[in-house]
Order: C-alpha cells, then structure tokens, then sequence
C-alpha cells in the first residue's frame, strides 16, 4: 500500500518558512511575510507573501507581491479577474 505525508505541515514553521521563500529570488522572498491557512506565521518588511500552499493540501509553494495576492480568490473560485495594475506571481 502506498502512502504519502504532506510536506508542510502547521506543526512544522521552519518548513512552512522557508518553502515559500526558497521559491523566489531572495531579493523577493528574504523579507517576504509568510502566511499559511490565513495565518502570517512570520513578519516580512517588502511587501511580498509567501504561501507553502498555493491552494490548500497542494504543497505547491508561491511568493506573491500585493497584487498577486488579490488573485488568489479569483483562483481558487475560477472567478473573472482583470489584473491592473500588473501583479507578480
């Protein structure tokens, strides 16, 4: 029987810190703030956001500048969403 363990998990900060961060320049992502469930778990200074989880339970880990972050909801809901001023994902 197969199994899989999810990567990141609440229990795990260090990880759920670092995913995000490893998935960007460290430029972008050295000082992003990082947010997991809806949680900042660690303070940022740049204006950027990290994610382990792009949706929840995917381990797909993504730094985001503001904008970026707005799409989200549009995303996760296949809703319409016009993108001005531009975003970074």
């Amino acid at each position: 029987m197969l199994t899989t363990t999810s990567l990141v998990s609440a229990d795990n900060h260090p990880l759920l810190i670092d995913q995000p961060r490893a998935v960007a320049p460290s430029l972008v992502s050295a000082n992003a703030t990082v947010i997991h469930q809806g949680k900042e778990i660690a303070k940022g200074s740049n204006g950027w956001a990290g994610m382990a989880e792009t949706l929840p339970g995917d381990n797909s880990a993504i730094c985001n500048d503001a904008r970026g972050m707005t799409m989200r909801p549009a995303v996760a809901t296949k809703a319409s969403f016009e993108a001005r001023p531009l975003g970074f994902v």
